[in-house]
């Protein structure tokens, strides 16, 4: 192996190597993406809103590959909208006026790829909301 000395070192590299030990950009490959238009076929089409926090661009190329991934499963999306919000929005939200097949399709998806996601149904809801929060 290799012998690295310094003396009086005031930053800069010293190691081989970095590894970044931190939260990863959230990805999905091409076999998950076709796995998930698969599924959401087999279900009534969904209108939905997609938003992320505003000046998060891992959240917002997240949503992006993700809008992309939905309308090929003949899902309606309006949006990215970038929000800001008044608490921290972590990870995935799906809210939803009424649980419906394809929305459950959907959480289920996030949930087998690793990605931290949960659904509400709330009755005043205007329509289906997906919130693309910071990745935790």
């Amino acid at each position: 192996g290799s012998i690295i000395l310094t003396l009086n070192q005031m930053g800069g590299q010293i190691a081989h190597s970095i590894q970044n030990v931190g939260p990863q950009p959230r990805r999905f490959s091409q076999a998950a993406a076709d796995a998930l238009v698969a599924d959401l076929l087999k279900h009534p089409a969904e209108t939905i809103q997609l938003s992320c926090i505003l000046g998060d661009v891992e959240g917002f190329q997240f949503a992006s590959a993700l809008k992309s991934t939905l309308e090929l499963g003949g899902w309606r999306v309006s949006g990215i909208d970038q929000v800001v919000y008044s608490v921290p929005v972590m990870g995935i939200h799906i809210e939803t006026p009424a649980v419906r097949p394809g929305l459950v399709a959907l959480l289920e998806w996030f949930r087998d790829s690793g990605v931290r996601a949960q659904g509400s149904q709330i009755a005043a809801a205007q329509g289906v909301m997906l919130i693309v929060g910071a990745n935790a």
